[in-house]
């Protein structure tokens, strides 16, 4: 009944769960109109769990069920600012996630500001958690793990993550006379962290090398 009242002119994001019959794939479930008019940033499917992050203002985090093929369903849902481009399982119960925060412009838009890291607890399939969220640099920052997951370094069994980045100041108005495109980054480089179930803890960063 939503597909069919639904804007045709407005997107909307899908899962659907195939299957092998002789050499052909066939459809056997389907879960459509997750969150209409927003934009899938990214998904990752762990066992009988998918997770999945859309974006239009601020950043849902869903939590698929996918234990019954034919009957996919949403489970939870976490609403929180800004949005995760790349996630990686940290263990069984916590997901982190990488990705930009937010702000809005004074004209009244909400565009990517800074680099944000979030660490998830989804131990509850209905009510997944933020344990924290840490913003590196200001407007214009970017981490190249929103671009390939091989830039994304961890080590889950010390809990050892690094991720490469290029930073620009943080300033109050990156719109009007105090920044501008024409900055020169404050840092390129790798920031490291030590990742617990608590959250993130920095142990440090590495700047580039310049090439000769």
């Amino acid at each position: 009944a939503r597909a069919q009242t639904r804007n045709v002119n407005e997107p909307y994001n899908a899962v659907y769960v195939l299957k092998a019959v002789g050499d052909k794939l066939e459809v056997v479930g389907s879960l459509e109109d997750v969150a209409p008019g927003e934009q899938l940033y990214s998904a990752r499917f762990l066992g009988d769990r998918g997770f999945l992050v859309t974006f239009l203002r601020i950043d849902p985090l869903f939590i698929l069920d996918l234990s019954e093929p034919t009957d996919p369903k949403v489970m939870g849902e976490l609403k929180i600012p800004g949005y995760s481009d790349y996630l990686h399982p940290f263990g069984e119960n916590l997901l982190i996630g990488v990705g930009q925060s937010t702000r809005q412009t004074p004209w009244g838009g909400v565009v990517p500001n800074a680099v944000q890291l979030s660490l998830f607890d989804v131990s509850n399939w209905e009510k997944p958690k933020l344990v924290e969220q840490v913003e590196l640099g200001g407007y214009g920052s970017y981490c190249d793990v929103s671009y390939t997951h091989k830039a994304f370094t961890f080590m889950p069994d010390r809990g050892l993550l690094a991720v490469p980045v290029v930073l620009y100041k943080d300033v109050s108005n990156p719109f009007g006379d105090e920044g501008g495109w024409g900055w020169e980054p404050e840092f390129e480089g790798v920031v490291c962290f030590h990742v617990t179930a608590e959250g993130f803890d920095k142990l440090g960063e590495l700047a580039g090398v310049e090439p000769p």
